[in-house]
């Protein structure tokens, strides 16, 4: 919708995607110093929070992402850093909607919601319902979408036929799958598929369960953020 919109306003496509994606950079990084500055109770004009910042800025990774590739990370991204910002300031409805929005933008927003399930089940401070305001929140951005046509089960089915996308157990990425077989593989596909799932799942229950053991209350600002970066 708003490349759409930008791509009538300017007529060449090319620089819009790119204008927003870079646009997002900026507010990811500003994310980022808000974060920093809200953990370490600083201003954002701090050295450190201003720092982080820059350096978030101008990481090769974010640079090439955005003003190279045209791709829209830092936008699902930004708006998963700003929802753990909600998260750490006690708003929990805006960062849920935060999340939704991340999920509207691209799927791997599931890579955060780990750290929510720990919240969840550490800090008492959320319900179970917050969690049906993420696909609320993706329905509703959608919704324009299907106003000028698209089928509405597209919404859930576009993301359920990425996680089949491929047919590859990794895509050049130099993790341990890379070991195990050659990426282009169908077959190791098919077999190493669920095993990766049950490993992954593995790892996170054990966590969930050392979060419950160790009586770890995620409400505490520095244990929210050792944990999500670990998730």
């Amino acid at each position: 919708v708003i490349i759409f919109f930008l791509t009538r306003i300017t007529g060449e496509a090319l620089h819009a995607y790119k204008i927003v994606s870079i646009v997002f950079d900026f507010a990811l990084a500003g994310g980022v110093g808000l974060l920093v500055a809200n953990h370490r109770r600083e201003s954002f004009f701090s050295f450190v929070p201003a720092l982080s910042y820059a350096v978030t800025l101008c990481t090769l990774t974010v640079v090439l992402n955005s003003s190279f590739w045209g791709q829209c990370d830092s936008m699902y991204v930004s708006l998963i850093i700003f929802a753990i910002f909600c998260t750490m300031k006690d708003k929990h409805i805006p960062a849920f909607v935060l999340l939704g929005a991340a999920l509207a933008f691209k799927l791997q927003m599931v890579f955060i919601l780990p750290l929510y399930i720990y919240y969840y089940v550490s800090s008492k401070k959320i319900s179970i319902l917050h969690f049906f305001i993420i696909p609320l929140t993706d329905i509703v951005m959608c919704l324009p979408a299907v106003f000028f046509g698209r089928p509405f089960l597209d919404i859930i089915k576009i993301y359920a036929d990425q996680t089949d996308y491929g047919k590859q157990i990794q895509m050049n990425y130099p993790n341990v799958y890379a070991f195990m077989c050659n990426g282009q593989s169908v077959e190791n596909y098919y077999l190493l598929k669920p095993l990766s799932i049950v490993l992954t799942m593995g790892i996170l229950a054990a966590g969930l369960f050392l979060v419950l053991h160790k009586k770890v209350d995620l409400s505490k600002r520095d244990k929210l953020m050792m944990t999500g970066i670990w998730t």
